[in-house]
């Protein structure tokens, strides 16, 4: 059966946008299979939901690991985060941690922070890979004659066998029907009863370790138990490392960014205290011209206020050399010779003065005009102009 039929069979309220994230995941992880399974809700019902099934290849100590997984997916997906389980086989026990509970729940922050738009299965699925590379969610179980020397924590003695994958699903035969988990002993910081379903089987039981009045402890080889306390040491020293790192590589971040918003104010800074500059320097010229020409200023009105009672305007405004001072009055005066002519002519003509006053004047007028005439032509002679 195809995905979109699933769903559709499932009756999905997104099936395009499910049928994308599946399809993904199947089309790069061969060892997961969708199909439909019931799943008990809080309410007592049962509704059938679509179920990635399969392994996912986990890289620990230059080691691949298939590692059984179920994704379980709402109906309402991708609004939800899926809820998602490690299937141990009967040959595997649950090894309990932040990101796994005794049921075999899986919780990662990528789950809890599980965004719709930006978070997609695929994610999921790379998250899982990257955490269960570091901290293996299952190890074997010992066969009867070899439980003495079980160890909680995973090494390559008893983590599962690595294997290739399968076109088929290789774990079809070992999922019971789900019925709800009432409580879980996950401590991360997601809330395990926070989810719409709680699929569980009845194989996901933890895995209890022989106890110590049944183990003789002295065929415990010594070697076994060193590496025993090297996995663990190194698995939280891993894990106190990357905090660290995480913790730390955020406030460089934050460093980095401030030391360059400061190069960039100073930078900024720099530039305004050079214009400031610059401008003083101009400042400093204009102020020294003014200076300048404010004493200038001064003289000149010390200088008139000297010579004001004294003050001649012919002598700033007429011509200087005789000679051609000479020039300028006989022009002058030739030139009033003839407005006066003009004048005696119109008090003639209006009966103002009589025939015999007018004859007079103008023949002393006339004299004095040609006089006048002739001093002009000699002047400008002698001046060099044009006659």
């Amino acid at each position: 059966m195809d995905v979109a039929r699933l769903l559709s069979t499932a009756k999905y309220m997104y099936q395009d946008q499910a049928k994308r994230d599946i399809n993904g995941v199947i089309n790069c992880y061969r060892g997961l299979k969708p199909v439909i399974e019931k799943c008990h809700l809080p309410t007592g019902t049962k509704r059938d939901l679509v179920v990635l099934k399969g392994t996912i290849p986990v890289s620990y100590r230059n080691a691949t690991y298939n590692i059984p997984v179920s994704l379980w997916i709402p109906h309402n997906h991708p609004e939800s985060a899926p809820i998602c389980w490690v299937n141990p086989t009967k040959d595997m026990t649950i090894k309990v941690s932040q990101h796994v509970n005794d049921a075999g729940r899986i919780f990662l922050p990528y789950l809890a922070d599980w965004t719709s738009g930006s978070s997609d299965l695929l994610g999921v699925i790379q998250v899982m890979i990257i955490v269960f590379g570091e901290t293996p969610p299952l190890y074997s179980k010992p066969k009867p004659q070899d439980q003495t020397t079980t160890s909680a924590f995973p090494n390559a003695s008893n983590m599962p066998k690595p294997n290739t994958y399968q076109p088929s699903y290789p774990y079809a035969n070992v999922y019971p029907a789900v019925a709800p988990v009432t409580s879980t002993s996950y401590s991360g910081s997601a809330d395990p009863n926070a989810s719409i379903m709680y699929p569980h089987s009845s194989y996901m039981q933890t895995y209890t370790p022989p106890t110590t009045s049944a183990v003789n402890t002295d065929t415990i080889p010594r070697e076994h138990i060193r590496i025993s306390l090297v996995s663990a040491a190194e698995d939280k020293l891993k894990a106190r490392s990357k905090e660290l790192i995480a913790q730390y590589s955020a406030e460089i971040g934050v460093l980095k960014k401030t030391c360059d918003d400061l190069n960039n104010g100073k930078q900024k800074l720099d530039n305004i205290v050079k214009t400031i500059e610059n401008n003083l320097v101009q400042l400093s010229e204009c102020k020294e011209k003014l200076k300048s020409k404010d004493a200038k200023v001064d003289d000149c009105l010390a200088k008139a206020d000297s010579t004001k009672e004294t003050l001649n305007i012919d002598e700033y405004f007429g011509p200087v050399q005789p000679l051609y001072k000479q020039l300028f009055n006989a022009f002058a005066e030739e030139n009033a010779i003839v407005d006066t002519t003009y004048n005696l002519n119109e008090a003639l003509q209006k009966g103002v003065i009589d025939l015999d006053v007018f004859i007079k004047h103008v023949r002393e007028l006339s004299r004095r005009q040609f006089m006048l005439r002739a001093l002009v032509k000699v002047c400008r002679e002698k001046a060099g102009l044009p006659t």
